[in-house]
């Protein structure tokens, strides 16, 4: 066995013969425990709320340019002035 079958064998500890689904279950996974945080997106809206540059009628950011709603819930992204 080489490594990527290894590698596609613990991803699939349920089922080892479901390779997509396992392989599936590990990205959807990674991305809402690395990629997307509910809690951290209430927090940083609640900050833009009071901000100057969001509007609240498009719930974009006019400094960026950004959906807020979406762009406060990806971890990796940075307020364009800061507050976050």
């Amino acid at each position: 066995m080489n490594d990527n079958e290894k590698l596609l064998q613990e991803l699939n500890k349920e089922n080892p013969n479901d390779y997509p689904q396992g392989i599936w279950n590990e990205v959807a996974s990674w991305w809402h425990n690395e990629v997307l945080d509910k809690k951290l997106k209430e927090e940083r809206l609640k900050i833009c709320n009071d901000c100057e540059f969001y509007d609240w009628s498009l719930r974009m950011c006019d400094e960026c340019g950004c959906f807020m709603p979406f762009k406060s819930l990806i971890v990796k992204m940075k307020c364009p002035v800061g507050k976050w």
